[in-house]
């Protein structure tokens, strides 16, 4: 009987420790997760939801604890701001309680640029004069974000406000949003990095690189073969002749530059200038960052896109203006 006793206790403390456990946290620093819940979801649906989100770590678990707290069918529908770093409970209460809530989206597009970021939130009713203080220069951001110590304080965020769809909430706070979006390009380099730093280059020119390939070519595989040759004609002296940072002068639109605008004078003309401009032109995707630091090798020197999107190549300049007759006139 007292064996009997012993092994029910065991039983009892190990299936307690087992339950303490799965309600912890599933990552000690966590990341910022969007999660929809549609109307009409149960408990059990929820906790499917919650589990692919890696926002718990038990289904069970979960089921087991909102079943003690009598608060199954509590929990609310909507579009909610998660982290992998929120325990059980504090994920039910985020549940529960409606100023956990995000009220809407925001989607922020690849390879737009600052201007055009701005232009988003504020018809979004976000502040406009507030966004351009934030995002004037690094300085004010630095310290909280390694990735910026090659950068110079004089530098925009320009580049580094990562595209992508983020929840906001009622006070519309221009500062939290930049954070999240620091925050999400801090998640997304830094398994870059590494390659980054035995490429010899820094991050700040390779994320140039990215928003100009971001606004070159759309297909992933003509990406990283578009960084291999701007990063070989850079490293050659050659001008790399980008359209896209003409039209980040200009702000046109034009696929193609005019003569005119080839003469204008700034360091971001890279017909008249030799090197990578300044700073970057966008704020570039995952895809754009990835080709940049993992640019495909080959024989190539020039390229152009045609009117249907397809990217044609080079190995010299008569055969790039064979090609230009044939595709573009």
């Amino acid at each position: 009987m007292r064996r009997a006793v012993v092994i029910v206790a065991a039983v009892c403390i190990v299936g307690g420790l087992w339950f303490a456990w799965m309600l912890q946290a599933p990552e000690q620093s966590g990341h910022t997760v969007m999660l929809e819940i549609p109307g009409g979801t149960s408990a059990k649906e929820v906790a499917a939801l919650l589990r692919e989100k890696k926002l718990i770590r038990s289904m069970l678990a979960f089921e087991v604890y909102v079943r003690l707290r009598g608060v199954g069918g509590s929990m609310q529908a909507g579009n909610y701001e998660l982290s992998t770093g929120y325990s059980t409970p504090r994920t039910v209460d985020a549940l529960l309680f409606p100023g956990e809530r995000a009220v809407s989206k925001i989607t922020l597009i690849e390879g737009w640029s600052l201007r055009e970021y701005r232009e988003r939130l504020v018809a979004s009713g976000f502040d406009g004069a507030t966004f351009d203080a934030q995002t004037a220069s690094v300085s004010s951001w630095q310290q909280d974000y390694a990735f910026f110590a090659d950068v110079s304080l004089k530098r925009s965020l320009e580049g580094y406000l990562f595209p992508d769809t983020y929840a906001t909430t009622n006070d519309r706070s221009v500062t939290d949003l930049i954070d999240k979006m620091l925050a999400n390009f801090q998640l997304k380099i830094s398994p870059l990095q590494d390659a980054i730093e035995s490429r010899g280059r820094s991050l700040h020119d390779s994320v140039i690189l990215a928003s100009i390939i971001e606004r070159e070519v759309i297909d992933f595989s003509d990406r990283k073969l578009v960084a291999d040759i701007f990063w070989r004609r850079e490293a050659n002296g050659i001008a790399l002749q980008s359209d896209a940072t003409i039209n980040y002068i200009t702000q046109s639109g034009r696929a193609r530059s005019t003569a005119k605008d080839l003469q204008i004078d700034s360091p971001y003309n890279t017909y008249k200038y030799r090197g990578l401009p300044p700073g970057p032109i966008g704020n570039p995707g995952l895809e754009a960052l990835t080709a940049a630091v993992h640019p495909t090798p080959n024989e190539f020197w020039y390229f152009l896109t045609d009117e249907a999107g397809s990217v044609h190549y080079a190995k010299s300049f008569v055969e790039h203006q064979r090609n230009v007759e044939k595709f573009l006139k």
